[in-house]
């Protein structure tokens, strides 16, 4: 059920600037339909983004300055490489009773499992609402969070949220082995999202 009012609607980064657009578009249409109190775009820099953002975060709020939005009810959350970063510095310890979060449908759906799972581990309160905000989705999108949920949330998280964030500079720095087979990952994911980069022009 949808909650009467939103404390903050939530919007999860992407690179590539179309998706931006129809997330940006999704959001503003959701909060001129009932009462909110900021946005929060959380994103940080990756290699496909377009040269003009520094930032996914930077990507999104400039479009919603764009369509009307006072900046002063734009949080910038610059720093989220992925997922569970965008819930850790978007929600942690805010205060927030009911958020919004908008993106594709398999990852709202993501975003809320993990947040149960923010809850049991005592991360976000019980009471928080969190409720999904959801965009057409494509084959690329679909495929990506299937993989991430695969790889990141049943593996990665195995030991809990704040474990895998102790052990990401674990990886980056200390443990070389650890740190070649995190490479290896990326580097095999970014490759499939290249190949499925390609069947975007069918979603669209």
């Amino acid at each position: 059920m949808a909650c009467d009012k939103l404390d903050a609607i939530l919007i999860l980064g992407t690179p590539e600037e179309y998706l931006a657009d129809k997330r940006v578009a999704r959001a503003v249409a959701e909060s001129e339909r009932r009462p909110y109190g900021v946005f929060i775009v959380s994103g940080g820099k990756t290699p496909s983004l377009p040269k003009q953002y520094e930032n996914e975060a930077d990507m999104m709020a400039q479009k919603l300055e764009a369509a009307g939005i006072d900046p002063k009810r734009i949080i910038k959350k610059k720093d989220a490489e992925d997922t569970v970063d965008n819930l850790l510095e978007s929600l942690v310890d805010k205060g927030y009773v009911a958020v919004g979060v908008v993106s594709s449908p398999s990852q709202t759906r993501r975003f809320r499992d993990l947040g149960y799972r923010a809850k049991r581990e005592s991360l976000l309160d019980s009471d928080l609402r969190i409720e999904e905000i959801r965009t057409d989705e494509t084959t690329m999108e679909r495929a990506y969070n299937a993989l991430a949920a695969a790889a990141i949330d049943r593996i990665g998280l195995r030991n809990g949220i704040m474990e895998s964030r102790k052990n990401s500079s674990k990886i980056a720095g200390n443990n070389s082995k650890m740190k070649r087979f995190a490479n290896w990952g990326l580097v095999k994911v970014n490759h499939y999202v290249e190949i499925l980069k390609g069947l975007v022009k069918r979603d669209r």
